[in-house]
């Protein structure tokens, strides 16, 4: 048997909705903590025991290039807090650094 969890809150048009096996009542704050430690994902737990994280906004594709996703999938809460940790390291490398123009043959003239 599994419960609902409704968070009441309004991502665009959809309600955000939290799955948990009834059974384990440390899942709701478990999700909670997650939510306010990594404020920028929502975090459930499907009807199947998969933890899940979706970023509450879009990747510039700076972040993607860098390996960040729009979506995590995890076998437990451990699991995906380490996974969003390492989404927040991608997110907060340095961008590489761009070429202002192509080097010719022998490389880069003297300005």
């Amino acid at each position: 048997m599994f419960s609902v969890h409704d968070r009441s809150v309004t991502p665009g048009d959809a309600t955000e909705r939290v799955v948990w096996a009834a059974d384990d009542e440390t899942v709701p704050a478990t999700i909670d903590a997650i939510e306010e430690k990594f404020d920028h994902w929502w975090a459930w737990v499907s009807d199947t025991g998969t933890w899940w994280a979706a970023r509450r906004s879009a990747l510039t594709s700076a972040e993607m290039a860098a390996g960040c996703v729009h979506y995590l999938r995890t076998d437990d809460g451990a699991q995906l807090v380490r996974r969003l940790a390492e989404q927040d390291l991608a997110r907060s490398a340095p961008e590489p650094k761009t070429l202002d123009r192509l080097p010719d043959k022998e490389g880069f003239p003297d300005s």
